[in-house]
């Protein structure tokens, strides 16, 4: 690759490490992005995140970054003396314009980050993932799991005011996760695809309105399409500021789903969102908010030193969402009946 010349932390990430380094070979000078893995992480994960990766890219994502081989042909390694695994990829270019939490878009970037979404799913059909999956079940069967652990979580003894706070809404908790069921007959009919799992405006790099690079493919796995939708909307079209904290923003999550459904029509592989999976968004939005607030609290019991207040407001802003979710059932489905089919 060539000489080393300069390396920097990227911060913002909660889970990996991450890197920009540039190299120096015959006068020229290049930039890569290092990652350093999770401890825990297995290889067959690596590798479901690497083939998947690549697969989009030789298969119309263009603005994907490339997981990089060493001279023994692999795509990471892990040093004798280490308890990480580490890889190299390509370096996307653009702008780091926002972070997971509290992104502002225009109607614009909603739109640009829908079209590079459908593209995204689009370029993954077909993928074989050789028997590596990450290890984590589909949200189907994963979320009812979550009453026990949320229960578990009740049960410890922790005098802080994010437990405090937990303690407060854990019926209503239980009670949105137990009541929020797709039905078996419509979920047999959802498309499994390679999910992305964490689309999220912090995950993109941007030029002006325009979305130049998807990153961050470590949380992929295959699941119902639907399921990596309502997280995207959740991200994208939920706001964040001051007494709005919560509110969903159905006007944007329009723009966001037409976008989708037009640019999957004139892709002409993937079909867009079908009725069935339409009819049942409402209650996939619902679910996909248990989820973050499942890994909200695990992220926080599990580390002693996370930041209480960090959390807290995660942790209110997701409680909120579900709140609003609950309590909006028609504006939703009045939102859904503008979709494009």
């Amino acid at each position: 690759m060539g000489k080393i010349k300069d390396i920097y932390e990227v911060f913002g990430g909660y889970v990996n490490r991450s890197f920009v380094f540039s190299v120096e070979k015959s006068g020229m000078t290049n930039f890569y992005f290092l990652r350093k893995y999770k401890k825990g992480i297995s290889e067959d994960e690596i590798q479901f995140e690497h083939s998947l990766i690549n697969h989009c890219i030789a298969n119309g994502l263009s603005i994907g970054a490339g997981a990089i081989e060493n001279k023994r042909g692999s795509s990471y390694v892990k040093p004798a003396d280490s308890r990480n695994f580490f890889a190299v990829y390509e370096f996307l270019e653009g702008e780091d314009k926002f972070a997971w939490d509290n992104p502002v878009l225009n109607d614009r970037q909603y739109a640009s980050a829908a079209e590079a979404f459908a593209v995204l799913h689009n370029s993954s059909r077909n993928f074989d993932p050789k028997g590596f999956q990450r290890h984590e079940v589909k949200a189907a069967d994963l979320v009812p799991t979550f009453v026990s652990i949320f229960r578990e979580y009740a049960e410890k003894e922790l005098c802080c005011k994010l437990h405090s706070y937990f303690l407060e809404h854990i019926d209503d908790i239980v009670k949105v996760t137990e009541k929020n069921l797709i039905p078996e007959g419509d979920l047999k009919q959802f498309p499994l695809i390679p999910a992305h799992y964490d689309f999220h405006p912090g995950n993109l790099k941007w030029d002006g309105d325009q979305v130049v690079g998807i990153f961050d493919f470590d949380w992929s796995k295959i699941d119902v399409r639907l399921f990596d939708i309502c997280m995207a909307l959740i991200y994208f079209c939920t706001n964040w500021k001051d007494l709005k904290d919560g509110e969903f923003k159905p006007e944007q999550c329009a723009i966001f789903l037409n976008k989708y459904q037009n640019k999957l029509k004139s892709l002409n592989g993937l079909q867009p969102l079908s009725e069935t999976e339409l009819k049942n968004l409402h209650i996939m939005l619902a679910i996909a908010n248990v989820y973050l607030i499942k890994w909200e609290l695990a992220e926080f019991y599990s580390n002693p030193d996370s930041n209480v207040y960090e959390y807290l407001a995660y942790l209110k802003h997701n409680i909120r969402v579900m709140q609003w979710i609950e309590k909006h059932e028609d504006e939703i489905n009045s939102m859904i009946e503008s979709v494009v089919r």
